[in-house]
C-alpha cells in the first residue's frame, strides 16, 4: 500500500473484510447469516470481489449494494458463492458488457465492490438509507479506493455516487 507502510494492498483489503465480517449496522443482516454462511466464504469487503479483485485495477466499480433478505432466503445461488455474482442477471451482464465495450476490460481487470456492505431487509429494489449508506462510504468505500488507488471510481446509482460524494464533504 502506501511506501514504506509494510502492508500490501491484498492485506490491506483483507483487513477491512475483517472488519467488515464483524459490523452490524441497524436492523440489516449481515452476509454470513444466510445460507450458513454460504455466501460470506472469502476475504473480500463484496462478494463480487471474488471474481474482480484487481489490487492494481484502473478502474473501480462501486455498486450500491450486493443482495437483500428475500433474494438470500431462496434457494443457494451456487454461482454467487463461487463467483460472487450471479451471470444470468440482467445487471451484472449489463456491467459487464459497459466494461468491455467502454474500457477493453473484463471483470478479473477490474476492482468490483459494493458500497452498502450489509444485506438490507426485503427486496432486491428496497431503499438503502442515505444515513446508512454515508455509514459505508466513510467506513469501507473510502478505505478501498485508498487502498486500490484506481484512475476512476465508477459510482453505480444516484445512491452511491451521492453517499460518496457526502463523505468526502461534496455536496449531493
Amino acid at each position: 500500500m502506501g511506501e514504506g507502510s509494510g502492508v500490501s494492498k491484498a492485506e490491506a483489503l483483507h483487513d477491512l473484510a475483517v472488519t467488515r465480517k464483524g459490523d452490524r449496522r441497524g436492523t440489516h443482516h449481515a452476509l454470513s447469516e444466510f445460507k450458513n454462511d454460504a455466501y460470506d466464504q472469502h476475504s473480500y469487503v463484496s462478494p463480487w470481489s471474488i471474481s474482480a479483485h484487481n489490487h492494481d485495477a484502473d478502474v473501480m466499480v462501486l455498486l450500491q449494494d450486493w443482495s437483500s433478505s428475500d433474494m438470500l432466503e431462496r434457494e443457494l445461488d451456487l454461482d454467487a458463492v463461487k463467483l460472487g455474482y450471479t451471470p444470468s442477471l440482467a445487471t451484472n451482464k449489463n456491467l459487464i458488457d459497459l466494461l468491455r465495450r467502454h474500457f477493453g476490460i473484463e471483470i478479473r481487470d477490474a476492482y468490483i465492490t459494493n458500497l452498502f456492505v450489509f444485506i438490507k431487509r426485503g427486496g432486491i429494489s428496497a431503499r438503502v438509507p442515505m444515513a446508512d449508506a454515508l455509514y459505508c462510504a466513510r467506513k469501507y468505500a473510502l478505505r478501498q479506493i485508498e487502498i486500490i488507488q484506481p484512475r476512476v471510481v465508477l459510482c453505480a446509482g444516484g445512491l452511491t455516487f451521492n453517499a460518496l460524494r457526502r463523505a468526502v464533504g461534496m455536496p449531493r
